[in-house]
């Protein structure tokens, strides 16, 4: 693999990216059999923002912690 392509890889920790909508849409799921209303178009929405949502979340602590270390 591209070693530029590995390192973006490395970053958005694509080797997880179904667990971070599984765990949102198992949410969204359990509060569907509560209240009863159910959308396949939210289920999507809550895949999203699960997926995008923890993918935008392990970039900005990668640069935090980046920034925050001495030298770089």
């Amino acid at each position: 693999m591209n070693p530029v392509m590995r390192g973006y890889a490395d970053l958005l920790r694509l080797q997880f990216f179904f667990a971070w909508p599984l765990l949102f849409c198992s949410g969204y799921l359990l509060a569907t059999s509560v209240y009863g209303v159910f959308s396949w178009y939210d289920l999507a929405k809550v895949a999203l923002i699960g997926f995008f949502g923890f993918e935008a979340g392990f970039v900005l602590n990668d640069y935090v912690d980046r920034s925050m270390t001495p030298g770089t």
